[in-house]
C-alpha cells in the first residue's frame, strides 16, 4: 500500500516531463516557422536588374505618394515579387542615405523629394547599380513602367537626364 501510493509521485513527474516536453516543442516549432520567409517565386532578381528594381521601387512609392499612403516593406516586397528581402532593404538604405525616401512612425517608406526634380541619373546614382547598356536581358517580369525606362537607358539615345516624374506620367501616372 504504501509503495503503491509513492509510485505515483514518480509517474506524476514523468507525465509532467512528456507534457512540458510537448508544449516546448510546440513553443520551438512556432518560433522556428515565423523565422524563415517563404519563397515569393521560383526565380529571383538577377543583379543585371537592380536599376530597373530601383526604379519601380520609386515608381511604387510615387503612385502610393499620388493617392495619399505610404508603403511599408512588406507591401513593396508584394508589389515586386521575387525579390529578395536583402536586396529590397539594400535599395531602401540606399534611397535613405541619399535622402530620396523617409520613414514615418509607422515604419512605413514615403517620397522624401519631387520627383520633377530627380532625374534618373539622380536615381542611378544613389546606389552601385548596373546599367543594361548594349544589350537587353530578359526582364523578370512586365511592369507598366518598364517601356519608359528601357526607351531611357537605350544606347542609342540615353536619356539620363529626364525627370522620374516624365517617366512615370509617360506611363499613365499623374504628373
Amino acid at each position: 500500500v504504501i509503495y503503491g501510493t509513492l509510485a505515483t509521485i514518480p509517474i506524476f513527474l514523468f507525465w509532467l516531463y512528456l507534457v512540458w516536453s510537448v508544449v516546448l516543442l510546440g513553443a520551438s516549432l512556432a518560433a522556428a516557422l515565423t523565422t524563415f520567409n517563404e519563397q515569393r517565386t521560383v526565380w529571383h532578381w538577377p543583379w543585371e536588374w537592380e536599376f530597373l528594381l530601383a526604379y519601380r521601387l520609386t515608381g511604387h512609392l510615387w503612385e502610393a505618394q499620388c493617392k495619399g499612403r505610404a508603403l511599408d516593406q512588406e507591401q513593396l516586397a508584394q508589389a515586386e515579387a521575387g525579390v529578395p528581402d536583402p536586396m529590397l532593404n539594400s535599395i531602401l538604405e540606399q534611397f535613405l542615405a541619399a535622402g530620396l525616401v523617409a520613414i514615418d512612425k509607422q515604419d512605413n517608406w514615403l517620397l522624401a523629394r519631387d520627383l520633377d526634380d530627380v532625374s534618373l541619373m539622380d536615381l542611378y546614382r544613389t546606389g552601385h547599380y548596373h546599367l543594361p547598356l548594349g544589350q537587353v536581358p530578359e526582364v523578370p517580369t512586365e511592369c507598366k513602367w518598364d517601356r519608359a525606362f528601357l526607351d531611357a537607358i537605350r544606347t542609342d539615345h540615353l536619356d539620363m537626364e529626364r525627370s522620374l516624374k516624365s517617366l512615370y506620367a509617360s506611363a499613365g501616372l499623374p504628373a
